[in-house]
């Protein structure tokens, strides 16, 4: 038997957890569900889930994490939560969480023909033309763009670091204020807008959610991309894993395909290969070498042969920001894990044993 971390079990989020699990264990139920105004609460017997296993991999999870721990912990499976930490509602930044939602406002620009990854930002704004005739929708997606851009207006190019395609270099261009400017001119509205139209409405996501801006740039709104402190998008995470959910669905939300699955297979697909050149080769980021989509994580193959989650299914991607703020999409788990935070950082290679742990408790 796996046995409890005795850290998890003197916390006061054990109350919380023990009550959820003193559900009735309900009917075996594998058919995939979708949210109402709240999450459908099971117990995780009744989701194929072991109890004790799960609370191994909470209390491992508690463990590595800071002060926050486990607080804004919600677990799905198959649509319904079979756990839940009492601060689920707290909202805040998610710092670079708002790329992947940025990712997904591109992929309904490309489903509706107004853009495609192939783009060329010199198409919409001719002053790109001069240093970056080739840059790409599909480079600043991969951040693999080297775009530099005016210190105080980023949307306004500068000499590049390097031609796109040719190296990647995580958040250090300003290469994704440019393509919200762009995408913000072929929406012809915010992205925000854009988002809660076709998104947050349909799946429910309409509180707790708000996205920070540059200003009015071309008569427009213009969202932030990168996540910075005061540009990012806001929300918690209940209702972040209404996301994942949708993203376990593969962009369909109970019979209505809000974006395509073609474009979301894209997106939770490498884009940075291992044996792709750092612009810093120092930097932190040549840890996820062989495991970066278009603006999600994934669980590619890394320079040293593994997956960046090894005890994780092939299929995991991830939304991820700064502070330890992450929404885990597992579909080969029928899962959506998210864990969020306003403290500690920490390696996102860390989360294996969560997954190893967790994952010998599936039933």
């Amino acid at each position: 038997m796996i046995s409890v971390n005795p850290v998890f079990k003197r916390s006061r989020l054990w109350l919380c957890g023990w009550i959820l699990f003193q559900i009735p264990t309900l009917q075996a139920g594998t058919e995939m569900v979708f949210p109402g105004a709240d999450w459908e609460k099971a117990s995780p017997q009744s989701m194929q889930v072991d109890r004790p296993a799960l609370l191994a991999a909470l209390g491992y999870l508690e463990g590595v994490t800071g002060s926050d721990g486990i607080s804004q912990v919600a677990v799905i499976r198959r649509g319904r939560m079979i756990w839940e930490g009492p601060h689920i509602d707290s909202r805040h930044n998610v710092w670079s969480c708002t790329k992947s939602f940025a990712s997904l406002a591109a992929g309904l620009l490309i489903d509706d023909g107004r853009l495609s990854l192939e783009t060329k930002f010199a198409d919409l704004f001719p002053e790109y033309a001069e240093h970056y005739p080739t840059l790409t929708v599909a480079h600043a997606l991969s951040q693999t763009d080297g775009y530099v851009g005016d210190e105080d207006r980023p949307w306004i190019p500068e000499a590049p670091r390097f031609q796109p395609g040719e190296m990647y270099h995580y958040g250090g261009s300003n290469a994704l204020t440019a393509l919200g400017r762009i995408m913000t001119k072929v929406a012809d509205q915010p992205l925000q807008e854009l988002f809660h139209t076709r998104i947050a409405q349909p799946i429910g996501f309409v509180q707790a959610f708000d996205w920070g801006d540059w200003g009015i740039i071309d008569d427009h709104r213009v969202n932030g991309i990168g996540g910075g402190s005061h540009k990012g998008v806001f929300t918690n995470a209940r209702q972040m894993a209404r996301v994942g959910h949708l993203l376990l669905n593969k962009g369909n939300w109970n019979g209505r395909q809000l974006i395509s699955e073609d474009y979301l297979n894209k997106a939770t697909s490498v884009h940075f290969p291992a044996d792709m050149s750092l612009f810093d080769p120092d930097a932190w980021y040549q840890a996820i070498r062989g495991a970066y989509g278009y603006l999600f994580w994934v669980n590619g193959i890394r320079t040293d042969g593994k997956r960046l989650w090894p005890h994780a299914p092939e299929g995991t991607f991830a939304i991820q920001g700064n502070r330890n703020n992450v929404c885990f999409v597992i579909p080969e788990w029928d899962m959506v894990i998210v864990r969020m935070g306003t403290n500690k950082t920490i390696p996102m290679e860390l989360y294996d044993r969560f997954f190893e742990l967790l994952g010998a408790g599936l039933l």
